[in-house]
């Protein structure tokens, strides 16, 4: 399997489909699909630092590729470039586990985010936010994801009479966040935060 010198980190994806790995002699990315009943691997293809994508984006951020994670929900996968002073972002084909290179957040020259020699990441099983080493820094920098797209799937009561006033109207379905807002006849309300799976709001 090409791009693989230096192989430095794993990971594996919580549905055990799809197993990455970081490569930092080769600045790359690699993605195995795996065979859950015998645990084989399957070469599916490297993401690899200065690569153009189809899209036409070029891939930053993996020079000295030091460690690679897949986000509890599966949606993402982090790498970390030492020599890059950086973090790259991917979207995962939640089917297949291919990857698809969206951004780079990096070290700027007035230092911040404290990213130099950055080596080790974690994710928060909340998908808040990432936790990530500079080595080179001495630090432990916290990167924060932005509002995930939410998504309704039902509301109760699912029908009211019109002109019905001081409803107690219940919103079920995932990825909710404290501060969501809920827009009702054009009207933006902001809602109860229950859980990440439902609010709750007063319809007047």
């Amino acid at each position: 399997v090409p791009g693989l010198a230096g192989v430095f980190r794993l990971d594996i994806s919580a549905d055990g489909n799809t197993l990455y790995s970081a490569s930092y002699d080769s600045d790359n990315v690699s993605t195995f699909q795996r065979n859950p009943a015998t645990g084989a691997l399957s070469f599916l293809g490297t993401a690899s630092n200065g690569a153009q994508e189809s899209d036409g984006q070029i891939i930053s951020g993996l020079n000295a590729a030091s460690s690679v994670r897949v986000s509890p929900d599966g949606r993402y996968v982090f790498a970390t470039g030492y020599g890059s002073a950086a973090v790259a972002i991917f979207e995962r084909d939640q089917q297949s586990g291919a990857l698809d290179y969206v951004q780079t957040i990096a070290r700027q020259a007035n230092g911040i985010p404290a990213l130099q020699g950055a080596r080790d990441i974690t994710i928060a099983s909340d998908m808040r936010s990432i936790h990530v080493t500079g080595y080179l820094d001495d630090s432990v920098v916290t990167l924060r994801f932005a509002n995930p797209q939410a998504a309704l799937t039902s509301l109760a009561p699912a029908s009211a009479h019109a002109g019905s006033s001081d409803m107690l109207l219940t919103v079920n379905g995932e990825r909710f966040v404290p501060g969501a807002i809920l827009r009702w006849n054009n009207i933006n309300i902001t809602p109860s935060f229950v859980s990440e799976g439902e609010v709750r709001a007063i319809i007047d």
